[in-house]
């Protein structure tokens, strides 16, 4: 009984660094974060640290691979479905039409949810962590781009090639494109709100921005 409640404690603790972890990485960075200011966040012993994570670096990959799992349990039904059905089909016996009609609908159903996440209250910090990893990458990049992001890719990717009936190349080109209209509402929200005169992007908002969303993936995906 003492050993589940000590390993119980060890999850709760670990828990409660990841958490205070994503927010002070996300607020100061890697290299300016300090243990020190890690473990005040989370109200635990400085030792604990390296306890658990083996240091900085470790909890820093911890904060990645949380926010990774997060990531995934929200997109991958999507990517799932989006695989099953570019496996269904023998896409060369059906005309622009017919690709369209099948196909169209899973992409927006990809950049609603994309965007649901992006503009959520909760992804600021993780928002945060990886548009700097995008800038100076490290390991913690290498485990997103592997376990989340490039996955993601392949099946729009493939799903681009054929909606647009082009080669691997222009649709990865496409496909970034699409994420670029999806990332702006995450880059410049700020902005955003004082315009719109928004206090925050909710449901309300969001029912807003998707049609004007959805027609400029249109726009861009069969320019």
């Amino acid at each position: 009984m003492n050993e589940f409640k000590e390993a119980e404690r060890g999850d709760l603790t670990r828990r409660v660094l990841i958490d205070a972890a994503i927010k002070v990485f996300a607020r100061d960075g890697f290299h300016a974060a300090s243990t020190r200011e890690l473990a005040h966040a989370a109200n635990v012993n400085l030792a604990l640290i390296n306890y658990y994570f083996k240091g900085k670096q470790g909890l820093y990959l911890a904060a990645f691979e949380k926010i990774t799992t997060q990531l995934k349990s929200e997109i991958s039904p999507v990517e799932d479905k989006i695989r099953l059905c570019l496996e269904k089909y023998d896409w060369s016996t059906l005309d622009k039409d017919g690709r369209k009609e099948i196909l169209l609908p899973l992409l927006l159903e990809m950049a609603n949810t994309f965007l649901k996440l992006l503009t959520s209250d909760k992804t600021k910090e993780w928002a945060q962590l990886i548009m700097r990893e995008q800038q100076e990458p490290t390991a913690a990049f290498e485990y997103v781009f592997s376990t989340f992001i490039r996955p993601m890719l392949t099946q729009i990717i493939r799903l681009i090639k054929v909606l647009r009936n082009t080669d691997e190349e222009e649709a990865a080109m496409i496909t970034f494109s699409v994420f670029g209209l999806l990332a702006v509402w995450r880059v410049v929200r700020t902005g955003i709100l004082r315009r719109m005169k928004w206090t925050t992007i909710g449901e309300e908002e969001l029912q807003k921005i998707l049609p004007v969303v959805h027609r400029n993936i249109i726009a861009v995906v069969f320019a």
